[in-house]
């Protein structure tokens, strides 16, 4: 059962899953996935370690100013604004986290449904943290980078990951990132990880 999805949409969402991965084993040469965790759970499907290529993930090469960047008193999320990408939970943490760091800003960036960002507005207002969250919804690309450059952190509470990119790209930011213990993640990121860190890791 995928967290956020009843067990009607779990179960017809698994079964279509399987259909595909049937036709998907049958007629490709080759099935590109992101890390060797992707390439785990395909052979636990059956597929051919031969039929399995592990391609990784990139993004644009970040060209560093000469000077460096003055971080904000801020913390970044980059996603959808729903269940299985922890958003929700995002803001109960951050709640907790003001208590001991009052001037500390979030900023969320991602697309979200209208349900979900009535859910959204309604725990900032429920925590009373209206002016310390800002919701910018979908930025160009260079408004993404000054931002995630500026702030002291990338927060990534996601529930499930296959690799993890804005994480590559906060690192190239020289952001650093705090998330949760997930396989691809470790699978990707582990040499990154930092000491000291309780119910989590950072990058």
């Amino acid at each position: 059962a995928r967290c956020g999805n009843n067990y009607i949409v779990s179960y017809f969402s698994r079964l279509l899953q399987g259909i595909s991965l049937k036709i998907i084993k049958k007629i490709a040469d080759k099935v590109f996935v992101l890390s060797k965790i992707g390439r785990d759970e395909l052979l636990k499907e059956s597929f051919p370690s031969t039929q399995i290529v592990i391609s990784g993930a990139g993004i644009n090469l970040v060209k560093q100013s000469r000077a460096p960047v003055k971080k904000k008193n801020q913390i970044v999320y980059i996603g959808r604004m729903n269940v299985t990408k922890g958003a929700f939970d995002l803001i109960e943490i951050f709640h907790r986290v003001i208590q001991r760091k009052k001037k500390l800003r979030l900023m969320m960036i991602g697309g979200t449904s209208e349900s979900d960002l009535h859910r959204l507005n309604k725990l900032i207002k429920q925590y009373r943290l209206a002016g310390k969250v800002k919701y910018l919804g979908f930025v160009s690309e260079e408004e993404k980078k000054r931002i995630v450059s500026e702030s002291k952190t990338l927060v990534l509470p996601s529930k499930e990951e296959g690799f993890g990119i804005v994480i590559m790209e906060a690192l190239a930011l020289e952001t650093p990132a705090v998330c949760f213990d997930l396989p691809a993640l470790k699978a990707v990121f582990s040499k990154y990880i930092a000491t000291g860190i309780q119910d989590g890791w950072a990058l």
